[in-house]
């Protein structure tokens, strides 16, 4: 997996979370037609981190609400299907671990 960064990011466009979900199963399940509502939906989001390859395309996210005490709920997790099977998810989760810990798990 080398030459991709995983961050956490705080100002993710509706774009690029578009650009996620909608190369994998969950493009039927979210509102990616409406990116005004996606919008609102990432700002209800206190924690995301991402999977981006080193020219900054996005591949992968985890979209989360943190209570910054005890838990971080994950609304998606979510990684493009030509990126699948290698690992991102899991280390888009070891990500999240790392900057939670130790007050959140």
């Amino acid at each position: 997996m080398s030459g991709i960064v995983y961050t956490r990011e705080t100002d993710l466009s509706a774009a690029d979370y578009i650009a996620v979900i909608g190369d994998t199963y969950m493009r039927n399940s979210r509102p990616i037609g409406n990116p005004a509502r996606v919008a609102e939906m990432l700002a209800g989001s206190n924690f995301v981190v991402t999977a981006r390859e080193t020219d900054g395309t996005i591949i992968g996210l985890a979209r989360c609400m943190n209570d910054g005490a005890w838990v971080c709920y994950c609304a998606d997790l979510a990684v493009r299907e030509c990126h699948q099977g290698g690992g991102i998810g899991k280390a888009v989760l070891d990500k999240m671990a790392e900057v939670l810990a130790p007050r959140v798990r």
